[in-house]
């Protein structure tokens, strides 16, 4: 999708960290991994014309029927639970 993670000599630059035993840790822009992952994400989601974007809303929970996530519920600013998205349907 994108990411752009540090590499040396054109290489992936792994890396060690805590318990591991091998280098195998991706970084990107050295301590910016999250920020380059929610980028990531964002861009796919904004090119995804069947997803809705909600500002202001947090997922609390995804709505699961039969073993098949249906849809997020949130919180709106009022900090009310709520299903924000109508059932996600196959395509």
């Amino acid at each position: 999708m994108g990411a752009k993670f540090d590499k040396i000599g054109g290489k992936f630059a792994f890396a060690r960290e805590a318990a591991h035993s091998r280098s195998r840790i991706l970084h990107a822009r050295g301590d910016a991994t999250g920020n380059e992952m929610v980028r990531v994400l964002i861009a796919e989601v904004n090119r995804q014309e069947r997803i809705q974007r909600l500002d202001h809303h947090f997922t609390v929970d995804l709505v699961v029927d039969d073993g098949r996530c249906c849809g997020p519920l949130c919180w709106t600013k009022d900090r009310v639970a709520s299903s924000c998205c109508r059932l996600v349907r196959s395509y």
